[in-house]
């Protein structure tokens, strides 16, 4: 365990670094950047179709900060049902890739892992200390 000496960047932080710098996160679409097939099988997983799905990325050095996910048709997705969001973990565990669903924080996920959120809007963010890029699958079903 390390020994807390004091915070010698109180109130000094924003003259020293542009975090907005560090923000960045790129994401992949189906059939523009990968097969749908992808789409097609976890509609079948989770047994529910699919109002939209992506891959993101985040690269080491990089983070998403915490917000909601915003979207032009969502009156159109909440027309057809009710709306679940799924994040299913494609990269293998390397230390420094975390995501975080309101206060819970996943880290060191094995690829493939899935998790049901309990509501499509919580708040989420995703960082990347790491040596990796960090890929996830998300989905957002309609039952």
């Amino acid at each position: 365990m390390a020994e807390f000496v004091g915070n010698f960047f109180a109130g000094k932080w924003d003259s020293i670094i542009d975090l907005m710098s560090l923000e960045e996160w790129i994401n992949y679409y189906p059939e523009k950047h990968f097969n749908p097939h992808c789409v097609t099988e976890f509609e079948k997983f989770v047994d529910m179709k699919c109002a939209r799905a992506w891959i993101s990325k985040i690269r080491p050095g990089k983070y998403a900060p915490i917000h909601q996910d915003i979207d032009d048709n969502i009156e159109e997705y909440l027309a057809q049902g009710e709306l679940t969001r799924f994040v299913s973990f494609i990269s293998h565990p390397h230390p420094g890739g975390v995501f975080i669903v309101n206060d819970q924080c996943f880290h060191g996920e094995a690829s493939g892992n899935t998790y049901k959120w309990d509501d499509y809007m919580d708040w989420h963010a995703g960082g990347n200390c790491g040596l990796h890029d960090k890929y996830i699958f998300n989905f957002l079903g309609i039952k």
